[in-house]
């Protein structure tokens, strides 16, 4: 019963809006996707020894403004993604070099969480490689995406068709949202948004905007935009950061560690993956404001 009361919350999008500022008694703004205007979400890989000593990944997802009436409402996000890990070598018994990656998006949606614009920015410190910059633009206009895309020193601009499928509906635009993987607060907006079957599954057109992925017209098309599914599963509690939280457990059928945890509010609270030192319970976690 309690299940079937959240998923219909998540059905009518009535998201609430909150504000993640250490001063809990900061009245909340007007907000969107369940983000307070200015709020700032941090997540972090867990638990200890998820990672080799000296390695640390950090998420940063922050609502930057609100702009328009609905149905012309906008929503511009800043992403920020931090990563230093061992670069892989030919010796197994070596860790091999510190590598950071840093990562940056700057990403305008509209009321549906649909991408109209976005922009990535992505380098490695120390590559070993000329392979160390990677950028890519995505504007959506008349039905598809304009890629201009920049990796190192190669430029392709090209357009990039929504597929056909009832879960698009590219008038209003409606059924395409940033992939999780970029940044795990992501999934907030395809709560909102995405549409739901009577069976409480979620499906939509998940958007990678990695040069990686956006590199070439046909193949890589298929890597950038994908179908994804999600599926309510039960209403349960998670620790974190050493604080039970109540939430609602989905499963992404497609992965192996397909556990995600959110607030009835539309808050991620984790999502379990795998690392190269923890395949069974590693995972990232929202971190509270206390611990910036």
């Amino acid at each position: 019963m309690i299940l079937a009361a959240a998923v219909s919350f998540f059905c009518v999008g009535t998201l609430v809006a909150r504000v993640g500022a250490a001063n809990d008694d900061q009245a909340p703004e007007a907000g969107a996707f369940g983000f307070g205007l200015g709020e700032e979400r941090r997540y972090v890989i867990g638990p200890p020894g998820a990672l080799q000593p000296g390695e640390a990944e950090l998420w940063i997802i922050r609502l930057e403004s609100i702009s328009g009436e609905p149905p012309n409402r906008r929503m511009s996000f800043r992403l920020e993604h931090e990563a230093t890990r061992y670069r892989r070598t030919v010796n197994v018994f070596s860790r091999g070099e510190l590598m950071v990656f840093r990562a940056s998006m700057e990403l305008i949606v509209n009321e549906h969480g649909f991408p109209l614009r976005l922009r990535y920015q992505g380098n490695f410190d120390n590559s070993p490689t000329q392979y160390s910059q990677e950028e890519v633009t995505l504007s959506f206009a008349e039905g598809e995406f304009v890629v201009r895309n920049r990796f190192s020193m190669r430029f392709r601009e090209f357009d990039m068709s929504v597929p056909s499928s009832r879960l698009v509906d590219p008038l209003i635009p409606r059924g395409v949202y940033v992939s999780g993987s970029e940044n795990p607060a992501l999934y907030s907006l395809i709560l909102a948004g995405a549409a739901i079957e009577e069976v409480g599954d979620i499906e939509y057109m998940s958007l990678t905007p990695s040069p990686l992925a956006t590199r070439g017209r046909v193949t890589n098309r298929q890597r950038s935009l994908s179908r994804k599914r999600l599926r309510f599963e039960e209403f349960t509690t998670v620790d974190i950061g050493g604080v039970q939280e109540d939430a609602l457990r989905l499963r992404r059928p497609d992965s192996t560690r397909p556990d995600i945890y959110v607030r009835t509010d539309g808050t991620v609270l984790r999502v379990d993956i795998t690392t190269r030192l923890n395949m069974d319970s590693a995972f990232i976690r929202l971190l509270r404001p206390a611990e910036y």
